[in-house]
């Protein structure tokens, strides 16, 4: 976006505290609010100096205009036939040097790529869209190194059997430093597709599966989001873990044993996940090592006494000490939270009681409504998002990974098992996945996997081809009792039948769909809020929609397409991934 608001209001400005704007952007994306702290004396070069730098700066734009000029009159005057390419290049006194290029040399030697490192980026890239023999290409500007290049394809020449791939994949690492790391990368991936003779039939029919015929990487949306009310968690989590507590104290003391009691019903009730297996179990500790309520009650108890409900920060405890010493206490606890936190297993916070939840989002539905009934008066949607509060990352324009057919159910299918015969766009789809780690504390849903699949239009012969599987699975199974070992046989029966009956490119690759990575942020909303986004047309907005833990109300604003071109890396990667593990 253009700044040039921004930066009048800069200069007009005054220094001091004071927060200064909003200025908006020019297509109305942001709104910038400042201060400007203090201003800086613009330094002033000597007259001499400033005319030595524009002299040198002009001298060096007419050079550049002078070979942007001479190439192009260059190649006006060549035709696609080699000997007027000499000819003009002798009248020109330009001397042609042929290059080896990405190949070997009537030798057989590797080709030294010095010449291309040396001529950079905008050159290669032109030169490997030259496909044709003879074909002369240019002028291609490189501003950076201020030249203009001119170029023709003189021959070609069939890759040796022997190893060739990977000659060029160490050209390749070569050059990283001088033609930069993407175009080397894209060559490398080339090289891998070429060795394992995969071509574009293959990726263009990845393609479509991953993003659909129109090509839909995203759906461009703004949300008015409204989570669960947080006031009405905090109140009825603060009133259950009390009432919790002293519910537990009542059934410890009463019980005939009671510290055998406490151990009980710290491992059954207690919501501290690092002592409950320990029965509360802390060991010893010292003054200084607890918080500051915890502490004092447990040096204050005697030997065996049980204490609580104590509040602290993390909620309420029932502390029973087992052993004293005058500097140090050995005790057991029961915590109940008063707030939700972060499960230290998953990373995720933890899952509110159903009571709790139900009440809070009684409370954010009362909120939506509100919302809704504002937005079909007329209001604008933004400013009623403002209004009510709600996320301001939401309400601004966010991409949303728009999934296909092929997607919801890679994702959604059982780790290690078949899955369909699914609808994917006409046709059905036979999946086998394979969660791969490390997971991080994530579901299986939410972890990378590999997928495999065969493709057909007729649905009752992938459900021959399941059964056909399925009875592989058990004859496998009397054998290898863990599924996780007789996945691995399964996956190699999968790709043999792929190979034979996959309808399409797809047999070609035995079945590999590659590796699919889950938006996770996005499928924690579940399902209604992906079905409001995909369904949409830009310029529509959604009614209610419930998630989990919140309601969200869309208004689409665009959808973000990728271009086969643009994919083809990706599709390439997501492929060698599956097929080099």
């Amino acid at each position: 976006f253009r700044v040039a608001d921004l930066e009048s209001a800069l200069a007009s400005g005054k220094p001091g505290d004071e927060l200064q704007g909003p200025v908006e952007t020019a297509n109305g994306d942001a709104l910038f609010v400042y201060r400007i702290r203090k201003r800086l004396p613009a330094r002033t070069p000597k007259l001499d100096e400033v005319r030595d730098r524009v002299r040198e700066a002009l001298l060096r734009e007419r050079a550049f205009d002078r070979a942007r000029w001479a190439a192009e009159r260059f190649v006006a005057e060549v035709t696609t036939a080699t000997a007027r390419f000499d000819e003009v290049a002798a009248a020109w006194g330009v001397t042609e040097k042929e290059t080896p290029l990405l190949g070997r040399d009537d030798a057989g030697d590797a080709g030294k790529l010095g010449e291309l490192a040396a001529v950079g980026q905008p050159f290669v890239a032109a030169l490997f869209d030259a496909s044709e023999l003879g074909a002369v290409f240019g002028p291609i500007e490189d501003a950076k190194a201020r030249v203009a290049y001119v170029g023709r394809w003189v021959r070609r020449q069939p890759a040796p059997a022997d190893g060739f791939a990977a000659e060029r994949l160490r050209l390749y690492t070569e050059l990283e430093p001088k033609v930069g790391a993407q175009w080397v990368e894209h060559w490398q991936l080339d090289a891998r597709l070429e060795a394992r003779e995969i071509g574009d039939d293959v990726l263009r029919e990845l393609y479509t599966l991953r993003y659909g015929k129109d090509g839909l990487e995203a759906v461009e949306a703004r949300r008015i989001h409204i989570p669960a009310d947080k006031e009405t968690i905090s109140t009825m989590l603060e009133a259950r873990a009390l009432r919790l507590a002293r519910e537990a104290l009542e059934k410890i003391v009463n019980d005939p044993h009671p510290s055998r009691a406490f151990a009980r019903v710290a491992r059954r009730q207690s919501e501290d996940e690092g002592t409950r297996r320990r029965g509360g179990s802390l060991g010893w500790f010292r003054r200084g090592q607890m918080v500051k309520p915890f502490e004092d009650a447990a040096f204050g108890a005697a030997i065996g006494e049980i204490v609580g409900p104590i509040k602290t920060r993390f909620g309420y405890h029932l502390i029973l000490v087992t052993d004293k010493e005058p500097t140090r206490v050995r005790a057991k606890h029961i915590l109940f939270r008063t707030e939700r936190g972060v499960d230290r297993t998953t990373g995720q916070p933890r899952p509110l009681p159903p009571e709790v939840l139900e009440a809070a989002m009684q409370k954010a539905r009362e909120k939506a409504e509100r919302a809704l009934a504002r937005l079909e008066a007329g209001e604008e949607f933004v400013a009623v998002g403002r209004a009510l509060g709600a996320d301001a990352e939401a309400l601004s324009v966010q991409p949303y990974p728009y999934l296909t057919a092929l997607e919801e159910a890679v994702i959604g299918a059982e780790d290690k098992k078949l899955t369909g015969p699914v609808a994917i766009d006409g046709r059905f789809a036979l999946l086998l996945t394979e969660a791969i780690g490390p997971h991080g504390g994530r579901s299986v849903t939410e972890q990378p996997r590999l997928a495999y699949g065969i493709l057909a239009g007729d649905r009752g012969k992938l459900e021959r081809l399941r059964a056909q599987l399925e009875e592989k699975r058990e004859e496998i199974l009397k054998d290898k009792r863990e599924v996780r070992r007789a996945f691995y046989p399964l996956r190699d029966a999968f790709e043999e039948l792929a190979a034979e009956e996959c309808e399409g490119p797809i047999a070609r690759v035995r079945g590999v769909l590659g590796r699919f990575d889950p938006p996770v942020a996005l499928l924690r909303f579940g399902p209604a809020l992906r079905k409001a986004l995909y369904t949409l047309k830009p310029g529509e907005r959604s009614g209610i929609i419930e998630t989990p833990e919140s309601f969200e109300i869309v208004l689409v604003t665009g959808h973000r397409k990728r271009s086969f071109e643009q994919a083809r890396p990706e599709v390439s990667r997501s492929l060698l991934a599956a097929l080099e593990r």
